[in-house]
């Protein structure tokens, strides 16, 4: 979960505070302690989607907690809340609806809000987990960039063309990445044929190609596929293009 980001915001550090902050980093999670100041906020927010708040006297700072609703907004990013009976009313009138995970009095058992935190995980990788159709006859290949990919996406990979028109059959994912030059069936051969049925042509497809050269790409745009990859792309290079294209999608 190094990639799951969870802010916890608190004027100052408490028992109760480090004991939070240690459970979730106990859960694998990449936790940022920050002081509820805009700019502590603005500095932290990256790739966070959730907030673990305790709340204080920050609560009657009109400005502030509008600030602080609004940019929850923008991540959508969901929040545990944490303090007394009285605090919850006049926080959750700043906090857009659907952005509070759960609220919890003190005393609280900090396995609630881990389990809490948690639950917005779950939704979160429900949501980004798009599926990839991975389709290559070099096994090891196959194998290296499933291993790459499936951290972050649902990688079905199959060694052949044929096997791909099997699974497309039923199947339709999000993406295709496809092999240019395989064996009876060539990535040619399985573009043409996914742009033939009316229920799959709409699958963005990217070819897969070891073949730099000027000619092998322009025959490549002249299918009109999607897009092309270099098989000599390193880890970073692959899931950047990947998550590049699907946000401009």
């Amino acid at each position: 979960m190094a990639d799951e980001k969870v802010i916890v915001m608190s004027k100052g550090t408490t028992f109760t505070v480090n004991a939070v902050v240690k459970a979730l980093r106990d859960n694998a999670y990449d936790v940022r302690l920050i002081n509820p100041i805009e700019e502590e906020i603005i500095d932290a927010k990256k790739n966070a989607k959730a907030f673990v708040i305790f709340l204080g006297p920050f609560i009657t700072n009109a400005d502030f907690m509008v600030f602080l609703g609004k940019t929850l907004e923008e991540m959508q990013a969901k929040a545990v809340l944490l303090g007394d009976g009285d605090q919850f009313p006049i926080a959750q009138g700043f906090f857009p609806q659907g952005l509070i995970e759960d609220q919890f009095e003190k005393p609280f058992g900090v396995k609630k809000v881990v389990d809490s935190v948690n639950l917005i995980f779950k939704d979160v990788r429900e949501k980004r987990l798009k599926s990839i159709l991975l389709i290559d006859d070099d096994a090891v290949f196959l194998k290296m960039v499933r291993g790459w990919l499936n951290e972050d996406y649902d990688v079905v990979p199959v060694n052949s063309g044929a096997q791909a028109l099997q699974y497309l059959a039923i199947h339709k994912p999000d993406l295709i990445l496809l092999d240019y030059e395989m064996p009876i069936l060539n990535g040619p051969q399985v573009l043409e044929s996914i742009r033939s049925l009316e229920n799959l042509k709409d699958i963005p497809v990217l070819f897969l190609t070891s073949v730099d050269e000027k000619k092998m790409v322009s025959r490549a745009i002249s299918l009109k596929p999607d897009g092309y990859l270099l098989k000599s792309y390193n880890k970073n290079k692959l899931l950047e293009v990947i998550v590049r294209f699907f946000e401009n999608k």
